[in-house]
């Protein structure tokens, strides 16, 4: 494994412009103001390019960064994290975050500040359908774990009987069927089983009091207990993650796994090796 880092800056600072080239490092220079260097940790002159920018007050980002992990490590490991790379469109309604009470149970534990406590009550409603083109996982904004797929997905999930999921119908804000796409019903939630080296930082919501985490970049994790005998292939985690949201992370089986890149539907979904210790 290794961390493959990203970084923007104006595309008119010369400075920088100058001192990458300099050390024929290559970088997308944009079309409009913005360029974009990505760089992984084991280039030779990584510390150097890292302490340059960071004189000119330019740090990378963890949450625009990348682990990238050896085929052996993604085939080796019983579980995997799993998200999506696509990420766009909005849940209706969107003012106020009004989807909240018209999608969700919002019970006794509901905090209407972090969102803690949401329990998914009706079908997601889009303002337009999802344009996939040669895309078959979707995550929408504000709601990060959730799936959202196509047809094709349903189809190879369900022929490979792929368990603890249902797929759930998607509809317009007039209440039209969205055919050809489907949100993933994730059935079960692990036990608390996250180890604290997968910790990057703590959040306390002010209002409720409630736990959310950061984690660190890389390897994650868990007690190898809490998967023990999960008779599933799809399953969230209890902890909640994200400074703003309220999410859980979404775990896949090695079988699930293989099941997707065999019938390579995995173009733009994102895994990440779970470490059980």
């Amino acid at each position: 494994m290794k961390i493959n880092y990203r970084v923007a800056f104006r595309n008119d600072q010369m400075e920088i412009i100058n001192f990458l080239d300099n050390l024929k490092i290559k970088y997308d220079r944009g079309k409009y103001i913005i360029a974009v260097l990505e760089i992984l940790e084991d280039h030779e002159k990584f510390e150097e390019v890292k302490s340059f920018l960071a004189s000119h007050d330019i740090h990378f980002c963890p949450s625009t960064s990348q682990a990238i992990y050896t085929k052996k490590e993604l085939e080796e490991a019983e579980w995997l994290m799993a998200r999506s790379s696509w990420m766009n469109y909005f849940p209706q309604p969107q003012d106020n975050f009004g989807y909240r009470h018209t999608t969700y149970n919002t019970l006794d534990d509901y905090c209407e500040k972090c969102g803690k406590g949401l329990v998914q009550k009706e079908s997601f409603v889009l303002r337009n359908k999802p344009n996939w083109g040669p895309r078959h996982f979707l995550m929408i904004n504000w709601v990060h774990d959730e799936f959202f797929v196509t047809d094709k997905v349903e189809s190879v999930f369900k022929e490979n009987n792929v368990r603890g999921i249902d797929f759930y119908k998607l509809y317009s804000r007039s209440r039209k069927e969205y055919e050809g796409s489907k949100q993933i019903y994730i059935q079960n939630y692990l036990k608390p089983g996250l180890m604290r080296e997968s910790i990057k930082e703590e959040y306390i919501c002010q209002q409720c009091q409630f736990k959310k985490y950061l984690k660190k970049m890389g390897f994650l994790y868990y007690d190898k207990e809490v998967f023990k005998n999960i008779d599933v292939d799809m399953i969230k985690s209890y902890e909640k993650f994200g400074e703003i949201t309220c999410t859980s992370m979404i775990f896949i089986s090695q079988r699930l796994h293989r099941i997707i890149t065999e019938n390579k539907l995995g173009k733009n979904l994102l895994v990440e090796p779970v470490q059980l210790v």
